[in-house]
């Protein structure tokens, strides 16, 4: 079996999954300091993150259909391009004067469509790309790819800031690089066939078994509520201008401490598992 180590498509996927996250995560820093800077009001924060979870409730089931239907790799694309072209549009709201709280949470709202309907293609290629017993590695390493984009995504963004003074544009127009990259990375990847036993679409049956399952339906609900209006990370830029004074800067390592936190406990339970 051929290693993952000279297996080009692999690097190809690893390098387009670690570009996608650092342009998120750079940008969720960036946007988070521009409400809060715009508006001065907590609440508006809050706004964010359900202009960005509305899309997803209501694209989750077509969109775990379509990533049935058509070949996923397309749909990444399409819905990469998308973020994209939202990124140039946060962008071109530093420069354009003119520029109000409407055109961000459109913006956000469109970003919002996009990421649903990407997320269930770019969880499901991996396994087209990788088959056999490679698999659960190739899984295991761009988990951790992940996780370390996400721990060090939030940290550049605060780099960045310092490096620009604070200046929005330069940090987006980092993001937007990032997002071109993994559109190109994602590119020379190949493009699978969708699956061919499709069965017959039964949007209702998760949701069916949801219901009859307490359990689930009760643990889906609280995490739901808890992280609605975005959780207590939302509120960080609040912590950052009015308490901590740590401006922008400090802002990037806020929003990279739950990552941390979250890594080392990964890293404990592996050794130490709980009993």
């Amino acid at each position: 079996k051929a290693s993952l180590i000279r297996d080009r498509n692999f690097h190809l996927f690893l390098f387009y999954r670690l570009c996608l996250t650092l342009a998120i995560q750079i940008q969720s820093v960036a946007v988070a300091w521009h409400v809060y800077d715009k508006t001065r009001d907590p609440l508006y924060l809050g706004y964010v993150g359900l202009a960005i979870f509305l899309p997803s409730l209501i694209s989750a089931l077509p969109a775990g259909r379509l990533a049935d239907i058509y070949p996923r790799r397309s749909i990444m694309l399409l819905t990469l391009g998308v973020l994209f072209l939202g990124s140039l549009s946060l962008l071109v709201s530093t420069l354009w004067e003119g520029g109000g709280l409407l055109h961000l949470y459109l913006t956000f709202i469109v970003m919002g469509f996009a990421r649903a309907f990407g997320n269930p293609s770019s969880s499901s290629y991996l396994p087209q790309l990788i088959q056999g017993e490679r698999l659960s590695q190739a899984v295991a390493l761009s988990s951790t790819t992940f996780q370390l984009a996400t721990i060090f995504g939030p940290a550049l963004a605060g780099l960045l800031f310092g490096w620009s003074t604070g200046h929005l544009s330069w940090v987006y127009g980092v993001s937007i690089g990032l997002f071109a990259l993994a559109i190109l990375s994602l590119y020379l990847l190949p493009r699978f066939p969708p699956p061919t036993h499709t069965k017959k679409l039964e949007l209702l049956a998760g949701l069916h078994y949801v219901w009859q399952n307490k359990l689930i339906l009760g643990a889906i609900s609280l995490d739901l509520f808890a992280v609605l209006l975005g959780g207590a990370v939302a509120l960080l830029p609040v912590y950052a201008r009015e308490i901590l004074h740590v401006g922008p800067e400090g802002l990037g390592y806020l929003r990279a401490a739950p990552a941390v936190g979250a890594t080392a406990i990964a890293i404990l339970l592996a050794f130490r598992p709980l009993q």
